[in-house]
């Protein structure tokens, strides 16, 4: 039977935290537009793992990514009115007139506010004459 290997405390296996920061970093490294070879590459000098290793992480941060992309609708509405609703009192102290218009304005957009009013109407003026409209005879 082969002798066990003595690990140094940093040899071995990472903590939650170290998982959690590694997985951050590998995606910062994702959207900053680094390929997977580099990722992997970068991952075994730094941390000293393999490349299947560094595979659990690049799948972890894949999903991390997905969860960064499609958060809660309702939620991200809800926030993004917050910061024009912040946005509009910053500038309405400071009096920047044209920044209220702005803010206002995407935040009407947002909220679906400057959409057209669409109106039904079952006039039928085929045989009226614009005279019987404006009470000519």
């Amino acid at each position: 039977m082969p002798p066990k290997k003595l690990l140094k405390p940093s040899q071995g296996k990472a903590t939650n935290a170290e998982i959690e920061l590694r997985v951050q970093t590998v995606i910062k490294m994702t959207i900053q537009g680094y390929s997977r070879a580099e990722i992997v590459r970068y991952g075994s000098n730094k941390w000293k793992i393999g490349d299947r290793q560094m595979d659990d992480y690049v799948a972890k941060a894949k999903d991390g990514i997905k969860e960064i992309a499609s958060p809660d609708k309702d939620d991200q509405r809800a926030k993004s009115i917050a910061r024009k609703e912040d946005l509009y009192q910053k500038a309405y102290k400071n009096s920047d007139w044209a920044r209220c218009e702005s803010v206002s304005n995407s935040l009407d957009k947002l909220l679906g506010l400057n959409e057209p009013v669409k109106t039904e109407s079952d006039v039928n003026l085929k045989n009226f004459k614009v005279t019987d409209l404006i009470g000519f005879q």
